[in-house]
């Protein structure tokens, strides 16, 4: 890929001060080498087409490729950082079958005479620039999601994939961009990437939110500060301080390693925990549990970083496997999940499957409003032979830790009296099977 500057600073020189100041995104210290994002240039010209109907059905066709495109990286992003970052794909996804946004690229090639790539280009940057004059906070970053669709779909239609980010050189790298997008982001390579630094986003963007969950320290809002001649120098990113020291001397780089006030130190062999303490009030007790959707999320809260699981969602697992899991591989989850946690609650969702969380293998029934129709308890009450085997797994693996069960999207008493039934049932089949478990488990809704 051609390398293209993500500065805008019209000087290419290097600055003077060593040390550049941003928004602190993501907690934590790293240490590697500047690497400038690389991407292809994607400003389309404005080129004329003889049959606009046909150019049309091209976009059509465009976004038929993204979605799918999306829907793996959906899947990518579940097992890597869990089913609430992973769920953004998938509005992508709603947002390539917004019939406005269609609609206007479609008015205006036809009006033009244009390409597709340069109708989604213009549609996409005033869309941008209406969400930006409105001075949001939380609109304003949803620009990304836009500008990240519009590259995707002007990649498909030239032929090129600019998912997987361009870096020069061998980790660890600092990654540098004026930006990233959400699918750049999730591709990062944790064995390259130790770090982000960027001019633009905020500390609400995608960047910063996946750099969170990725335990990458990040440091974004550098604006004219970030510059290309930065490239290759050893840098330090400290998320915490939202500071990036440019070339540090030896005596910086040691207080840095040996100071154990710092925040730790992210390295590719490194797996450091993040903090959930909270303070509170005098004379009042906060309890901060964590939200998870598989193991590998264990490790950013292990050694007492959380006062255990608040909620973990079951139906990732199901999501993640390409055949429906057994009881021994369910129970063997959950009882790895609660010997992490010795002496600690947690908190285990049964399957909130249903509406847009259903995995391939499982073929639903239609419905007129799937959002709030049959799903969660009601779902797995349809399916019985699939919730005692789950409940059968959670009873086993209760023996292992303070286990709690939590029922989803629960309507009336009868569904929790039939919840409570199964699990009776479940019992007894577990008596009979000479298998151990707990009997007396918390189950609430």
């Amino acid at each position: 890929m051609a390398p293209v500057s993500t500065n805008p600073a019209a000087s290419p020189a290097k600055p003077s001060s060593h040390l550049l100041t941003g928004l602190p995104a993501a907690a934590g210290i790293a240490i590697g080498k500047v690497s400038f994002l690389r991407r292809t240039p994607q400003i389309p010209r404005c080129r004329k087409v003889s049959d606009p109907a046909a150019e049309c059905r091209r976009f059509d066709e465009a976004r038929h490729t993204a979605t799918l495109q999306l829907n793996d990286l959906y899947e990518a992003s579940l097992k890597r950082l869990g089913e609430q970052q992973a769920a953004l794909f998938q509005i992508h996804q709603l947002m390539l079958e917004d019939p406005d946004l269609n609609q206007a690229v479609h008015e205006l090639i036809a009006a033009r005479g244009c390409c597709a790539e340069y109708a989604i280009h213009a549609t996409a940057d005033k869309l941008c620039r209406d969400l930006k004059a409105q001075g949001n906070q939380y609109l304003s970053p949803r620009a990304a999601d836009i500008l990240d669709l519009s590259k995707r779909l002007q990649a498909i239609l030239s032929g090129h994939r600019d998912d997987e980010p361009g870096l020069k050189g061998q980790g660890p790298l600092i990654i540098a961009a004026d930006d990233l997008a959400p699918s750049e982001t999730v591709q990062l390579s944790p064995g390259q990437v130790t770090g982000i630094i960027t001019s633009g986003g905020t500390t609400r963007s995608h960047t910063a939110i996946f750099a969170r969950t990725m335990a990458l320290p990040a440091v974004v809002g550098l604006r004219r500060q970030l510059d290309a001649a930065l490239e290759g120098p050893t840098v330090v990113v400290d998320g915490t301080r939202g500071e990036v020291i440019i070339d540090p001397d030896e005596a910086t780089l040691a207080r840095l390693k040996e100071n154990p006030a710092s925040p730790a130190l992210c390295t590719p062999s490194q797996d450091e925990p993040v903090s959930c303490r909270t303070p509170a009030p005098p004379g009042r007790a906060v309890t901060v549990r964590a939200n998870l959707g598989s193991l590998d999320e264990l490790r950013l809260i292990k050694d007492g970083a959380a006062e255990g699981i608040g909620l973990f969602r079951s139906e990732c697992l199901f999501l993640k496997e390409r055949e429906l899991p057994g009881e021994e591989r369910q129970y063997e989850i959950y009882r790895r999940l609660l010997e992490a946690l010795p002496g600690k609650r947690v908190v285990i969702r049964t399957l909130d499957l249903g509406g847009d969380k259903l995995p391939s293998y499982f073929l639903p029934e239609k419905e007129l409003n799937p959002a709030l129709g049959l799903r969660g308890v009601r779902l797995c009450l349809r399916n019985r032979e699939l919730f005692k085997t789950q409940l059968g797994a959670l009873l086993r693996a209760a023996g292992h830790g303070e286990l709690a069960i939590l029922l989803p999207m629960v309507t009336s008493v009868t569904e929790v009296k039939a919840c409570r039934a199964l699990c009776q049932e479940v019992k007894k089949d577990l008596v009979a099977r000479g298998l151990k478990f707990k009997d007396e488990v918390e189950l609430g809704v």
